[in-house]
């Protein structure tokens, strides 16, 4: 925290920096002005200036203020038969209209209430489970195919490496084979005719 010595501070929280300013009764954080009750920043400066927080609340949280609002006795009124008419059309519930999908018909359940249990039924809230494979808590059979299974895979896996670089390394060290010449590139031969094949004369 950082003081100004005039009524102004940083308070600085991780990452995050906030400005307080106890002489106006403010904070960044808005949660003094919404509230009236000073925030954890505003109180951390307060105690570092060796004040009390209570001293800095609203004056809508003072007890001479609760007293000045119910020192009047409440006068007693009409009824509502009895108001002006406004001439306002009263305000009507929404129109009803059907939901798409089957409609829920079992209540939402509490987070904490109890789950109904069949005759002969006993709850497993609170029951440690252990894997019927090594005996441990935590685990299960599920877990252990899953391990096994990534296990093999990371096997498979460096094995098929392992040929690849064999491969790899065979080739690099075979001699290139040479290109067949095009027919662009071969040299045509002469192909014996009717008149290079008849006898002479």
């Amino acid at each position: 925290m950082v003081w100004n010595g005039e009524g102004g501070c940083e308070v600085k929280k991780g990452r995050k920096q906030y400005l307080v300013n106890l002489n106006e009764k403010t904070c960044n954080c808005r949660r003094w002005q919404l509230c009236g009750i000073p925030c954890q920043h505003a109180c951390c400066a307060i105690w570092h200036t060796g004040g009390d927080p209570d001293d800095y609340l609203h004056s809508c949280y003072l007890k001479d203020t609760y007293i000045k609002a119910y020192s009047y006795a409440l006068q007693p009124i009409n009824g509502s038969h009895d108001w002006k008419k406004s001439g306002i059309e009263a305000v009507l519930p929404p129109i009803e209209r059907e939901m798409p999908g089957r409609p829920k018909k079992n209540r939402r359940k509490a987070k904490d209430e109890p789950k109904k249990l069949k005759s002969g039924h006993i709850s497993r809230t609170g029951l440690i489970m252990t894997c019927r494979n090594c005996g441990g808590e935590g685990t299960n059979m599920g877990l252990h195919t899953t391990l096994d299974s990534m296990e093999h895979n990371f096997h498979s896996a460096r094995t098929n490496v392992g040929v690849k670089r064999n491969v790899n390394s065979s080739s690099s060290s075979v001699a290139p084979k040479k290109k067949r010449k095009t027919t662009s590139e071969s040299v045509c031969e002469p192909v014996g005719t009717q008149e290079s094949v008849a006898p002479k004369k």
